[in-house]
């Protein structure tokens, strides 16, 4: 299927090493001729999901399991 329009739904994305926190690729949007706004670093967002692992890693740090409850 050929689609003859541009989709309005934008995404970006930040490619990381985990190695070493070296950016390795970054992508702000569709084209930048169309809009100079990068959504991979102006765009205001919540950590969601990417900050559940600081959450988790303290928490068994400090002698919780991830199987405890209330």
């Amino acid at each position: 299927m050929i689609l003859n329009q541009k989709a309005a739904v934008q995404t970006a994305v930040v490619v990381v090493d985990p190695r070493n926190g070296h950016v390795l690729a970054m992508i702000g949007g569709r084209d930048f001729e169309e809009s100079k706004y990068n959504r991979a670093v102006q765009a205001k967002r919540q950590p969601g999901s990417a900050f559940k692992p600081i959450v988790y890693t303290a928490a068994v740090d400090n002698g919780l399991m991830p199987c405890y409850e209330n």
